[in-house]
């Protein structure tokens, strides 16, 4: 990391908690609506409140800004997975996600829209610079919980926990990202009928029997 990112990041990090929580309002609504190639750092300064020149203090890019922003997007989408623990069990635990994935999701949409569009490979380039840290603290979570019931003789004694791990997280993903996408909404839509139906807690028991019969689970 260069001199000059590192002098930006420690003046962003240094301003008011307040003036920080309105540039990444600004940052998250523009990005969300426009993309990262759409998006104006101008408008983004503009509704913020602040000036472009102490925006550029701020973050030497735009690149950067989006960076900060998505690290934003994760922590909070991992701050509601601190209830979690491994001893909860992999059934409980995965019920627990899609319920707190739909709530993060219809709450703060944009969030959620931000990350999707950071998993699309036109931006391959910039996820790719985000912390290593970033996706693992979900594998690891499931992985633990999963090793843990294995351990505990809970689960199949033949569950492969890497993949079961993987299939998990994407069945949370996809049903986060249909709460934020209208084309994932769509899609939902047709499997559902309706999206009432799609968003009911019976939707969630659902997947969750579905879990439970494909990890044999014993609880």
């Amino acid at each position: 990391m260069d001199r000059n990112r590192l002098r930006t990041q420690g003046a962003f990090e240094g301003t008011s908690a307040e003036r920080q929580e309105r540039i990444l309002d600004a940052a998250i609504h523009e990005f969300a609506s426009r993309g990262f190639n759409g998006a104006n750092i101008n408008i983004i300064a503009r509704r913020a409140g602040v000036s472009i020149g102490s925006m550029y203090s701020y973050f030497e890019s735009k690149e950067e800004l989006f960076l900060t922003v998505m690290k934003y997007c994760l922590r909070t989408l991992y701050d509601a997975l601190s209830s979690i623990h491994v001893t909860d069990g992999v059934v409980a635990a995965f019920e627990d996600m899609l319920r707190m994935a739909r709530a993060v999701s219809i709450r703060q949409p944009e969030v959620t829209q931000i990350y999707l569009d950071c998993s699309s490979q036109s931006l391959v380039s910039l996820s790719g610079k985000l912390s290593s840290e970033a996706e693992s603290v979900t594998v690891k979570l499931y992985k633990d919980i999963l090793a843990n019931d294995k351990a505990l003789g809970r689960v199949r004694a033949d569950l492969d926990i890497d993949s079961t791990a993987f299939m998990l997280d994407n069945l949370v993903m996809m049903y986060q990202f249909s709460f934020a996408s209208d084309y994932f909404s769509e899609r939902k839509k047709l499997f559902f009928g309706s999206l009432e139906v799609s968003d009911s807690d019976e939707t969630i028991r659902s997947m969750v029997e579905f879990v439970r019969s494909a990890v044999g689970a014993s609880y």
